[in-house]
C-alpha cells in the first residue's frame, strides 16, 4: 500500500571553520578509496583551506515526521 507523507526539503552546505565561506569539490585532487569508503577532497573558495569527507556536498537531506 502506497502512503502519502509530506516531507521538507534541505540543501546541506559546508561551511569554512576558519572563515565561514562555501567548501566546494577540489577541482585539481581526485577523490580517493580508502578502508572502504571514498574520500572526497574540498577546498575552501576564499581562503583555501582543504578539506576531506567522506559525504559530497552540497547534498540534499529530508525531514518528516512520522504519521
Amino acid at each position: 500500500m502506497e502512503q502519502k507523507i509530506e516531507v521538507k526539503t534541505f540543501l546541506i552546505q559546508y561551511l569554512c571553520d576558519d572563515c565561514n565561506s562555501n567548501v566546494t569539490q577540489d577541482p585539481v585532487k581526485k577523490p580517493v578509496y580508502t578502508n572502504e569508503t571514498m574520500q572526497y577532497p574540498y577546498v575552501c573558495t576564499e581562503c583555501g583551506k582543504n578539506y576531506t569527507f567522506e559525504e559530497k556536498y552540497p547534498r540534499v537531506m529530508y525531514e518528516w515526521t512520522k504519521p
